[in-house]
């Protein structure tokens, strides 16, 4: 069996400098789903302490969505053929990765331009086939897929998208934006393919864990 992520011409991975713990943590899980050779890793330089913006609630916020768009940078600037993945450095993936990806690039519609690999639905999902589902309103950044025909657009839809006003410029709702505005063809697959890891949150500055809202969330929308 070939690895289903060869199937990304890039595999990035935001993650702050500062945060050696994170990488680490990110490297071990790539290494045994054999892709650690394949990651780029993103990050922007930290907003400065006193940072303020009425665009993002949080610092981190603004950094995280400048990290994206390094990897977002780097990708048009790249030969890119199917798509790309993006994943953030605060998940873990489910126990059997290969099996549930090649699953749903098996599934997916040849005409998809985003495919969400985690995340939940905030409306309810239509079922396509299999484990993929079409989404109407979604939220989710922390790992998911952009197809090579829609890179370009989202790109620009993305530098848009950033000085509109909170929380309309942060990753995830510029993500589900560009599907909703622009009538893109937007997916997911259930069951994730990963799950945000509970405990601190460098972007929050605070615990959380995220687990029973997306359970509920996908129950109540599927």
């Amino acid at each position: 069996m070939t690895n289903p992520f060869d199937f990304f011409d890039k595999i990035y991975c935001i993650n702050l400098l500062t945060d050696h713990e994170r990488k680490d943590v990110m490297k071990d899980q790539f290494d045994k789903l054999g892709i650690k050779n394949r990651i780029s890793w993103r990050s922007a330089p930290r907003p400065y302490a006193g940072y303020y913006s009425g665009n993002y609630k949080y610092a981190g916020e603004f950094g995280v969505v400048l990290s994206q768009l390094k990897a977002l940078t780097d990708a048009i600037s790249s030969d890119i053929v199917n798509s790309i993945a993006i994943f953030e450095d605060d998940v873990y993936f489910d126990d059997n990765t290969h099996t549930l990806l090649q699953n749903a690039l098996n599934d997916v519609p040849d005409d998809w331009d985003i495919l969400y690999l985690g995340g939940r639905p905030l409306k309810k999902v239509e079922h396509v086939r299999g484990d993929i589902y079409k989404v109407d309103k979604f939220t989710s950044a922390m790992s998911y897929c952009i197809s090579a025909k829609s890179l370009h657009e989202y790109v620009n839809h993305y530098i848009d998208s950033m000085s509109r006003p909170f929380p309309d410029s942060c990753c995830d709702n510029i993500l589900n934006d560009f599907i909703l505005r622009k009538f893109k063809k937007g997916y997911a697959m259930y069951p994730t393919l990963t799950s945000t890891i509970p405990g601190w949150s460098t972007l929050r500055q605070g615990d959380r864990n995220y687990e029973k809202v997306f359970v509920k969330s996908w129950k109540q929308n599927l």
